[in-house]
């Protein structure tokens, strides 16, 4: 399978190719990173990994630097980042329209990018992994839980 070779280059490749970007990627945020684009691509091989749908880590970081290191780890790969849905500021701002006092997000966002290669890869597997495609990446930071991306 390509995926774990070109997975385990993700974080590498965002760090050794800027040595300023070492000190601003985390472990931990290195781990958010892969472990949600192992999810991702690891769909290939099969529609749902042991733990469901989605693969998900939890890091203390600011919620800016972990926005920036997605988006690197996506456009160091030369992906392009089709959708940057700003999914908190939508539904704070029309929650009053919707009779919503609680507000649950401070920042939510999800990364829409597509791979050919990988696509056509996970399609001839199993047409319906058309659902996988194009992948998303999302973060969020609560309102209950600040710093904990």
């Amino acid at each position: 399978m390509h995926s774990k070779n070109w997975l385990g280059t993700i974080c590498e490749n965002s760090i050794d190719r800027d040595p300023a970007m070492h000190k601003k990627i985390t472990i931990r945020t290195a781990v958010l990173i892969v472990s949600t684009l192992l999810f991702s691509f690891g769909s290939t091989a099969q529609a749902k990994n042991d733990e469901g749908i989605i693969s998900y880590v939890t890091v203390n970081a600011l919620f800016d630097d972990v926005r920036s290191d997605v988006e690197s780890a996506i456009l160091n790969q030369s992906f392009v980042i089709d959708f940057n849905a700003k999914v908190g500021e939508m539904l704070n701002r029309t929650a009053p329209d919707v009779g919503i006092s609680n507000t649950v997000y401070t920042h939510a966002e999800t990364w829409q990018f597509c791979s050919a290669k990988h696509s056509h890869e996970m399609v001839l597997i199993d047409p319906l992994n058309i659902a996988f495609c194009p992948y998303v990446i999302f973060a969020y930071e609560t309102v209950s839980a600040p710093g904990e991306i």
